[in-house]
């Protein structure tokens, strides 16, 4: 995985509601990482904000 920031990043945009695609553009990640956010997202039933609350602890033991 890559740097904290980065995946606060990934959930940023994600709750602007771009594709993957263009999460992955901005942030010169692949789509496969921000999917990953996504995923982790789905199998924690997390909202985007919710997961942002999170520390950086909880959330790297989640993903």
């Amino acid at each position: 995985m890559f740097k904290k920031t980065r995946v606060r990043q990934i959930i940023d945009l994600l709750q602007k509601n771009l594709s993957d695609r263009e999460n992955s553009g901005v942030l010169g990640v692949s789509r496969n990482s921000v999917a990953r956010i996504r995923q982790v997202s789905d199998e924690l039933h997390k909202e985007w904000e919710e997961l942002l609350m999170m520390s950086d602890d909880e959330l790297y033991r989640s993903g």
